[in-house]
């Protein structure tokens, strides 16, 4: 089909990826509230999932200032691309934050706050990537 406007799919592709490592960090801090006895270890794997996310938003934000036309409005690519990478702050946050207070075992409540923000990020995963395919 013959369009005018360029089709740009590699910001799709970046957000996708972004959005998997987002959830294999909100299930990484559910693990770490069902099982508190390697959170460091985990804390060492949140922060390499950091990193990647890090370098995601880079590389989104990278391909954003050399793309002429965007599928996205400019604002709305960068938003989202700091937004996703913020969430994944926050996880290694909360797990360095639960080591360095030594938070010993976590309530209910959390471990339930925890559980809907792993079935969150399967449905923001799912939505970005039927986002990918519009």
């Amino acid at each position: 089909m013959f369009s005018l406007k360029p089709k740009e799919d590699k910001f799709f592709e970046l957000f996708a990826e972004s959005t998997r490592v987002l959830r294999r960090g909100a299930y990484l801090l559910k693990d770490s509230l069902n099982d508190h006895e390697n959170i460091l270890k985990k804390m060492d794997v949140m922060s390499d999932l950091e990193h990647e996310a890090d370098e995601i938003n880079d590389a989104i934000i990278d391909k954003l200032n050399r793309t002429f036309i965007t599928p996205l409005d400019r604002e709305d690519i960068y938003s989202l691309a700091t937004m996703l990478d913020d969430v994944v702050d926050f996880l290694q946050g909360t797990i360095e934050r639960m080591v360095l207070y030594r938070t010993g075992k976590p309530t209910a409540g959390a471990i339930e706050l925890a559980r809907l923000l792993a079935d969150c990020t399967d449905e923001l995963v799912k939505a970005f990537d039927l986002l990918r395919k519009y």
